[in-house]
């Protein structure tokens, strides 16, 4: 299925709200988009956006968590979100929620579509880069 492009505006107004669950949960996937930092000649490159996915650790565990940081000088926010249940991807889901939490507005919503690198390339256009690198471990 194709989906319109997605493009995202930042918030006025900073949030603080992201957890990092690492001691509580495992985490299951990160990504990081990486950009280069023009401003700083001894740092040529930047981490613009950390995003984690964090699960519980018993067998059952099916509720998905993710933390979103975004360090830009513009605009320092974060948020967090979860997703639970089963049928459809998770992970964008908690993302989606944590975008919103973090006050950043995507045009459309990748609640369960699987377009989670997508999301942060568009808060990272928003953010004035078009160049990035997508880390994912």
């Amino acid at each position: 299925m194709s989906y319109p492009k997605l493009t995202a505006k930042l918030p006025e107004k900073e949030s603080s709200n992201a957890k990092n669950y690492g001691n509580g949960k495992e985490t299951i996937s990160t990504y990081n988009i990486v950009v280069l930092n023009k401003k700083d000649k001894t740092m040529p490159m930047k981490d613009l956006i950390t995003c984690r996915f964090y699960m519980g650790r018993s067998r059952s565990a099916s509720v998905v968590y993710c933390s979103v940081w975004v360090h830009h000088e513009k605009c320092y926010t974060s948020g967090t979100g979860n997703a639970g249940g089963y049928g459809y991807h998770k992970e964008s889901a908690a993302l989606d929620e944590a975008l919103r939490s973090a006050g950043v507005k995507l045009s459309r919503s990748i609640n369960g579509t699987g377009e989670t690198e997508e999301a942060l390339k568009a808060v990272a256009a928003a953010c004035g880069f078009r160049k990035m690198l997508v880390v994912r471990n």
